[in-house]
């Protein structure tokens, strides 16, 4: 059983500190799915790809 908590941030919300915390996100999610022997890793790429919000 996991649990995913959310904080509140003091840090700003910008482009640099979102991609930030994906980049964070993504390698603990990347480390989980290799601990679980995913296959292919679950389809996740090596690094993020971290792509601009559509305007």
């Amino acid at each position: 059983m996991a649990e995913l908590v959310f904080n509140r941030s003091e840090l700003p919300d910008t482009v640099p500190v979102r991609e930030a915390t994906l980049t964070v996100l993504h390698s603990v999610t990347l480390a989980v799915v290799r601990k679980l022997d995913c296959e292919d890793d679950a389809g996740l790429a090596e690094k993020p790809v971290l792509k601009p919000l559509p305007e």
